[in-house]
């Protein structure tokens, strides 16, 4: 088990991953300041999911030295192209003190990190829920087979078809490196992306919004640190690993969308910069969890209107403006034609509504869900956001990005009818939990407006009325400070508090932990010593036998419960039990290698509490291997046992 300080230089390494390429090729694009920085971790994560699926059509081996190669070369065509082609010199930076962008960072940073230090327990906690194991293991199948391309990910349970890699990617960069486990790995990317990306995401939000104001970004460090649906719940339900990277970058595509459409700060920047930076943060999203970028396109489209709107009465003639508004109406008639099609794919998921229309009102507002207490804090400063955006009618296109998410949550938690669900949610499976998650960074976004806004209103009164004592000296800021923290925090501690309690049993260990016990990784962790290198080793995928791949480096007849429909997979899974009298099983088992049996008993469970049903149905030929001839006890630790299957004669 490794400590949190023996896991400082793998989180330094995520780090490293995580900023450095993206931040080589901006700063040679000739980006600086904040865009370059809080930017740069998504052009980094977009450059290795290209860089992984070129490699993989090529037959380019994945490996970090290859991949540090590839951002070098194209660091130098972008320095070339704008020193040569486009002859850009870098923009002038408007010079904000470092700390005011630094102290709100770090301070989010800490919070974050200290968050999931208490959900997780240690550095290398596996998550208690089903998805873990494919993840996990696909990260070992890069390994594996040096082949990182989302065209070919799938191969991990011998399917074929496209899956977003670039979290896998991220990580599988991170576990090559001597002694990094890949639980460990897997855990300090998502680390760096809560306690570092995502914070940083929402700081640019609030530079585009209110340029050169310290308090829009004290307001967004401490919204983000409190958000109990993010990044807690993406890291607790599913486990949705993928959908969690994209959403840490969703601010990021919200910012830069904003400010390329004329509404808000140019960051320092040319339009080309900062729409290359807009390309690269939708990649990004995409090549992590395509959903998530058609909900940041969903969500930036009252801000594209209002830019149609701006440029066609600014057209020199009335056919200019036709033609604006006819691309612009066939633009958005393609993206709704897109979501559409796209969304079919998760017309058969089974997530359903939880509440009425009534009170799924009530959680769209308080912002809370299944049973979980409300936001109080963050709702607080939503509602002033909204209600003075539309009293001053400014900013009404932030109204109408927050009202589409707003649509989209309630659907997600009050509407039934298995027509709209999937005509609206089909993107994310018509799934809550997910819709809860992006809500929540929209919220985030309008709360930075109320409480910005909100400072405004009552510095400019205290300020005529005590005109002795203004509010905007060092001790009338310190004391609004501590007391918005304090309103905040107060707020959201009993949702804090929740969605805490819900992510340590989800990243619990223990006898009675729902799919990894501490006894059965004990087992697993002795694999390497226990068993041959080139074996496979059978076991129910529910019970987490599939964890054997990731944790030990063995491969597994079902590394996840979607298993292959190979007929000796199938064979093997129902019969196995009966190897030592039936010659087709023996067969079977000498074709792929099975050498070894894990029995995890049958007991096991969902951290999210959603599913109950025999998991053992599937798989009756892994049952009484105790009592079965041709199988021979290994090693046990508890109730958790190892058998070898013995020779047979097919």
């Amino acid at each position: 088990m490794d400590t949190w300080i023996s896991a400082v230089p793998a989180f330094l390494i995520a780090l490293a991953w995580l900023l450095l390429p993206g931040a080589a090729v901006l700063a040679a694009l000739g980006a600086r300041g904040m865009l370059l920085i809080t930017v740069a971790p998504a052009v980094s994560v977009a450059l290795v999911g290209v860089i992984a699926i070129v490699f993989g059509r090529v037959g380019v081996e994945w490996s970090p030295l290859s991949v540090v190669i590839v951002v070098v070369l194209l660091a130098l065509v972008a320095w070339l192209l704008r020193r040569f082609v486009f002859r850009r010199r870098p923009a002038p930076v408007s010079r904000m003190p470092r700390l005011a962008v630094v102290i709100p960072w770090a301070v989010a940073a800490v919070a974050v990190l200290l968050q999931l230090a208490i959900v997780w327990g240690g550095p290398d906690a596996i998550s208690q829920t089903f998805d873990n194991g494919f993840h996990l293991n696909a990260v070992r199948y890069i390994l594996d087979t040096g082949d990182a391309s989302s065209l070919s990910l799938t191969g991990v349970i011998s399917s074929g078809g496209a899956y977003p890699a670039a979290w896998h990617d991220v990580v599988s960069l991170v576990a090559m490196t001597p002694g990094v486990s890949i639980p460990l790995a897997a855990n300090m990317i998502n680390l760096a992306v809560a306690a570092v990306v995502w914070p940083g995401a929402l700081l640019l939000v609030a530079r585009v919004l209110f340029p050169g104001r310290l308090a829009a970004l004290i307001a967004a460090a401490v919204l983000g640190a409190v958000l109990p649906w993010f990044p807690l719940l993406m890291l607790t339900f599913g486990v949705l690993f993928p959908f969690f990277l994209a959403t840490a970058l969703l601010p990021l595509a919200l910012a830069l969308a904003f400010s390329v459409f004329g509404r808000g700060s140019d960051l320092d920047s040319s339009l080309l910069q900062r729409a290359v930076a807009a390309g690269f943060v939708l990649l990004a999203i995409a090549l992590a969890q395509p959903a998530v970028a058609f909900f940041a396109v969903a969500v930036a489209l009252p801000a594209f209107a209002w830019f149609v709107a701006s440029a066609a009465r600014g057209a020199a003639s009335r056919g200019r403006m036709i033609t604006i508004i006819a691309l612009a109406t066939l633009a958005v008639g393609a993206f709704v034609a897109a979501w559409i099609i796209v969304g079919r794919m998760g017309q058969y998921a089974p997530w359903g509504p939880k509440v009425g229309d009534r009170f799924g009102l009530l959680e769209t507002f308080l912002l809370f869900r299944d049973g979980q207490p409300p936001s109080f804090g963050l709702a607080l400063f939503v509602i002033i956001g909204i209600v003075i955006m539309i009293v001053t009618r400014r900013r009404l296109w932030l109204v109408g990005a927050w009202a589409i998410s707003a649509v989209l949550f309630f659907i997600a938690e009050a509407v039934g009818s298995a027509e709209v669900r999937v005509l609206f949610l089909g993107l994310f499976y018509k799934d809550p939990p997910r819709m809860a998650a992006l809500f929540g960074v929209v919220c985030v976004v309008v709360g930075i407006v109320g409480a910005v806004t909100l400072w405004d209103l009552v510095s400019v009164r205290w300020n005529r009325r005590f005109p002795s004592r203004p509010i905007t000296s060092v001790i009338g800021c310190v004391v609004s400070v501590a007391l918005f923290v304090v309103v905040v925090t107060a707020g959201q501690v009993p949702a804090l508090q929740t969605a805490s309690a819900t992510g340590r049993y989800a990243w619990g260990s223990g006898s009675w932990a729902p799919i990894l016990s501490t006894d059965e990784r004990t087992l697993l962790e002795r694999l390497p010593d226990t068993t041959d290198p080139d074996s496979v080793i059978a076991g129910n995928p529910w019970t987490g036998t599939n964890l054997a791949y990731a944790i030990a480096d063995r491969r597994v007849l079902n590394p996840h419960f979607n298993y292959s429909q190979d007929p000796d997979h199938v064979l093997l899974n129902s019969r196995l039990n009966e190897i030592a009298s039936d010659p087709e099983v023996c067969a079977a088992a000498n074709r792929l290698g099975v050498e070894y049996a894990l029995d995890f008993g049958t007991y096991f469970g969902d951290a999210a509490k959603l599913l109950n049903f025999d998991a053992t149905v599937a798989y009756p030929g892994l049952l009484g291997l105790d009592t079965a001839p041709g199988f021979e006890e290994v090693d046990r630790v508890g109730s958790a046992v190892l058998y070898r299957v013995l020779d047979c004669q097919s």
